[in-house]
């Protein structure tokens, strides 16, 4: 056996290193945006959002790892909320080499259309521990509100 790592790792028909063929095969089939290798190894980082609705706002939480306040903004226009930010590449100095890199980096820009009815001026904006969290509060009409029902003597309405 060949301990030189280059020779080691198998590449596919570009030229691009090879890891597990079967994790490779699970990506790609949970994963709607993976189109093949060399694909997958250009592809920038863009964060993926989870979108919830409670009866009080609409949340959207997403990873952002080892981003900070000055790497994301937040803007809106109307009912479309648009998360811009850069994920920076911390790559190697002179005495070090990759042999593989699958972390993402680079800019990412995701935007959402927020239905009528939320107050877009009132966003709660939150970034803790790696995790991108956006409350936006639902107008008060909105919201749902318990009416409370009246007996009436029937011989009123006669």
């Amino acid at each position: 056996m060949n301990t030189n790592t280059n020779q080691m790792l198998s590449t596919d028909r570009l030229g691009v290193a090879l890891t597990d063929p079967f994790r490779l095969m699970t990506e790609m089939l949970t994963q709607p945006r993976w189109s093949g290798t060399w694909e997958r190894q250009t592809e920038g980082f863009v964060p993926p959002f989870d979108v919830k609705e409670r009866d009080d706002a609409f949340v959207l939480t997403a990873d952002v790892p080892g981003l900070t306040e000055k790497d994301v903004e937040i803007t809106t226009v109307g009912n479309r909320l648009t998360i811009t930010g850069t994920r920076p590449w911390r790559g190697a100095d002179d005495k070090e080499r990759f042999h593989s890199v699958e972390r993402r980096f680079g800019a990412f820009q995701r935007s959402f259309t927020i239905p009528n009815g939320v107050a877009m001026s009132e966003i709660d904006a939150n970034l803790e521990n790696g995790v991108l969290s956006l409350a936006i509060p639902k107008a008060e009409e909105t919201k749902p509100r318990k009416i409370a029902l009246k007996t009436r003597d029937a011989r009123t309405y006669s």
